[in-house]
């Protein structure tokens, strides 16, 4: 069987956030050695263009070096767009780095001190709860009393009721 499929090929681990980075980075240099290169060129085509008589052969040459001038910015955009990428990655770094840091602080804290806290908050949930619970029938007992009277007001208590109820 393994001469017929042949043998599953071991994979190779992802790349980290900080590896391609770092690949992004070094295009990103690559392309600034382009831009130099042009910029060299485009420096001597300014200097043909002092140099030569107005008329064709200046028009040739500033043709040329529109043509340079337009790779240059093609570049520049290419480079500007590598850089964000390196920034953008380094952010997601920074954030996995800080929520690694978060994790441990938690492992760290400990399963008593966790605990305390519950004991702390959950006395104070209980009291929400208790003041819910009043709220709640409270409003059950006004519906009531206002189905009795068949309200004329769609519903709403007339002013001269809230007393009658204990609502402020």
């Amino acid at each position: 069987m393994k001469r017929m499929f042949g043998v599953k090929k071991d994979k190779e681990p992802p790349p980290s956030i900080n590896d391609a980075s770092d690949r992004i980075s070094k295009r990103g240099e690559t392309v600034d050695e382009k831009i130099k290169k042009l910029d060299a060129e485009l420096s001597r085509y300014k200097e043909q263009i002092k140099k030569t008589r107005p008329g064709p052969a200046q028009e040739a040459v500033k043709a040329r070096a529109m043509r340079v001038l337009k790779q240059k910015r093609m570049y520049e955009g290419q480079r500007d767009m590598l850089y964000n990428q390196t920034f953008n990655l380094d952010q997601v770094a920074f954030a996995a780095e800080g929520i690694k840091d978060a994790q441990q602080t938690i492992k760290n804290v400990g399963t008593s001190t966790i605990a305390k806290y519950k004991a702390e908050i959950s006395p104070s949930r209980t009291i929400d709860e208790g003041a819910r619970e009043e709220d709640s029938l409270s409003y059950l007992k006004l519906n009531t009393v206002c189905k009795e009277l068949q309200c004329p007001n769609n519903g709403e208590v007339p002013p001269e009721l809230y007393g009658t109820l204990g609502g402020s």
